[in-house]
């Protein structure tokens, strides 16, 4: 070509490139700068050699340099052949002549200054201070994208000469995990470029593999024209906090999916583990004595003991709280013989204590040798004392629950035997006195029916024929009141015979039985669902439903036509529904009460025990009843029975 030679030998730094950006010349000191032989760089798309993170600037520049913008002092940075950063300020034109060339630059290197002296810009004080603390401090120049300082901590947490950053920053990147790369690049892009504080927490691989990770936080510096020519950065090695988070996540975790007697051995064992001893032993205060909870010996589960408090250092643990012994406790403590047995070196115990201050035992560590971390595992231990606190004081109020639930259930099985036991003897009393009472009561009614045939031909005046007519009726209450009692009586005395039962049986002879033709209930309307089979006495649930039925034909006499429903529900709980008087839900208590009625008897006759024979009976049979009712809406009754089958 030729315009070669007019700029291969030109002194300074100098690029030629076509339309398309391939670099058409270049002068012989630019490719001696990036020692690249010229058939690696000749050809080429120029930004090839740009640094990867100036390559959108690149490309800008050639742009706004082909809309006849004469570009002046954009600074980018190069990659040479031995991978450093070649920082450079480019002047770039539009070049009409000769036809094949369309962009000319000029590059000029910039003048990086050295670790020295960047650190010779500070005071002494300050350099004695960056120079030994823990933490790397770093000077980085944005506009060159250089670091310039790198303080000795880096070595020791990077294991990285600091000089392979100075002669090539992508270093530094490259250490980075490759996962938090690019987040840890864009922050730092973001606050060169829009002042957003950069505050990152990011892992590196070290040479030899091991992975650790870094607090970086950094701040911008401008010049004396206000321009941001700095970022100065502190990076702290927290690898040791990472690895005591994860720790606490999983010992959370661990301990936190079990409750009850596993809960303590799990958390000695999780102790142990974590805090790499070889004894966690939890114990419980009790009558002057510690009792242990969870004993981990040696990688095993000991089994628990009881031991005395007096002259051991638990004992200092429950009178102060906390104790710790960094050496030779086993010396200190020479009536302590599990010490010396464990051959225990350090202690270290918290106090389990409740929200009144007072101790009820304690967890604690030994070991055989010195505790590397003692601040650390005290704060762990004060952490899990109050967690073992929680679980030991719900251990305990279930212990006293459990027990009063005992106690409670004793004296409620006690109480209901005496309950059984009275209402046998009243159940007999009442049968006997029932029994008794028929007898003489026959003789009245009998006597009565003779003095009414002896007074008749002699026309007795109207007061006689009331007078008797008074004591025949008595004595007909008085006998269904005896059979009633009776009645009631028998269903608590007999013994049951359990068989399956159609129910729909027993509804149908109730019916038959209790609205023969030519009476009023005949026209009742009734209602008879698919029931259910059920275990049970047969003649028992046969009164069950006539005493309902005949209870819902009484009350809704007066309807025109009066409705009765029998029908079962989904959960297989029965009723009967009638559309008669009904009554007020806060009588419902006087029901199933005997001699109890809630109506009128001289409108609706009867004696008030009907219901209590059927709730009697359904309550042997191991079932509920209740009902449901308003005025003049109707009364419906439900009933469950236990081992109901579903109806097919």
């Amino acid at each position: 070509m030729e315009f070669s030679a007019s700029y291969r030998h030109f002194p300074g730094y100098v690029l030629v490139l076509d339309q398309q950006g391939q670099i058409l010349d270049a002068s012989q000191d630019w490719l001696n700068q990036l020692r690249y032989p010229p058939e690696q760089v000749l050809g080429r798309v120029w930004t090839e050699r740009v640094a990867e993170f100036d390559r959108p600037q690149a490309e800008a520049l050639l742009h706004r340099c082909g809309q006849g913008e004469l570009v002046r002092s954009q600074p980018l940075c190069f990659i040479t052949a031995t991978g450093a950063t070649l920082a450079v300020t480019v002047c770039a034109n539009l070049q009409p002549q000769p036809a094949e060339v369309s962009f000319l630059l000029l590059l000029t290197a910039v003048d990086v200054p050295t670790a020295d002296q960047v650190l010779q810009a500070f005071d002494d004080p300050f350099r004695r201070l960056v120079e030994n603390i823990p933490q790397v401090f770093w000077v980085h120049d944005p506009v060159t994208h250089s670091t310039l300082y790198l303080s000795p901590a880096y070595e020791t947490i990077w294991g990285r000469p600091c000089q392979e950053v100075y002669d090539n920053t992508l270093t530094f990147s490259e250490s980075v995990h490759p996962e938090d790369r690019d987040r840890v690049r864009t922050a730092l892009q973001a606050e060169w470029e829009e002042s957003k504080p950069f505050n990152q927490e990011y892992r590196i691989i070290r040479p030899d593999g091991e992975i650790r990770w870094i607090r970086d936080r950094a701040f911008l510096s401008s010049n004396e024209s206000q321009e941001i020519d700095r970022i100065f950065g502190l990076a702290a090695d927290i690898t040791e906090q990472k690895q005591a988070e994860e720790l606490l996540n999983s010992l959370m975790i661990k301990t936190g999916a079990v409750a009850g007697q596993d809960f303590f051995p799990v958390l000695a064992q999780q102790l142990a583990t974590a805090l790499a001893v070889p004894y966690v032993v939890i114990t419980e205060y009790r009558q002057g004595m510690l009792r242990t909870l969870a004993a981990w010996i040696d990688e095993h589960l000991h089994p628990n003991l009881s031991y005395p408090l007096e002259q051991t250092p638990c004992e200092i643990v429950m009178k102060e709280g906390y104790y710790y012994c960094p050496e030779h406790v086993s010396r200190q403590f020479p009536y302590a013989p599990f010490l010396a047995e464990w051959q225990s070196l350090a202690y270290m115990g918290v106090a389990l204590q409740d929200n009144r201050g007072q101790s009820m035992g304690h967890l604690c560590i030994l070991s055989r040798h010195p505790l590397p971390q003692p601040e650390y595992c005290e704060a762990l231990l004060r952490l899990f004392a109050i967690r073992a606190v929680t679980e030991l004081q719900r251990q305990r109020v279930e212990i006293a629950l459990q027990q009063l639930n005992t106690g409670l259930e004793a004296r409620v099985q006690q109480r209901t035997a005496q309950l059984e036991a009275v209402n046998r003897e009243l159940e007999s009393f009442s049968y006997s006195v029932s029994h008794d009472l028929r007898a003489p009561l026959r003789h009245i009614r009998g006597f009565i029916d003779m003095l009414s045939e002896h007074l008749q031909p002699t026309a007795a005046d109207p007061t006689t024929a009331h007078y008797l007519n008074t004591i025949q009726n008595s004595a007909h209450k008085m006998d269904q009141l005896i059979e009633g009692l009776l009645a009631l009586s028998r269903v608590g005395r007999r013994q049951l015979k359990r068989q399956p039962i159609e129910l729909n049986g027993l509804v149908d002879s109730a019916i038959a039985l209790l609205s023969p033709p030519n009476t009023a209930a005949a026209n009742a309307v009734f209602s008879v669902a698919k029931l259910p089979v059920v275990e049970g006495d047969p003649s028992l649930l046969q009164q069950v439903f006539s005493n309902l039925i005949d209870n819902a034909l009484k009350f809704s006499q007066h309807r025109q036509p009066a409705r009765i429903e029998i029908g079962v529900l989904p959960d297989q709980t029965l009723y009967v529904r009638d559309n008669g008087v009904g009554f007020a839900m806060d009588q419902a208590d006087r029901l199933f009460s005997p001699f109890q009625q809630l109506h009128s008897r001289g409108k609706f006759g009867g004696m008030g025990l009907g219901l209590a024979v059927v709730q009697r009976i359904i309550q042997r049979h191991g079932g509920e009843i209740w009902a449901e009712s308003q005025p003049e809406q109707g009364t419906t009754f439900f009933f469950k029975l236990p081992e109901t089958i579903a109806p097919e």
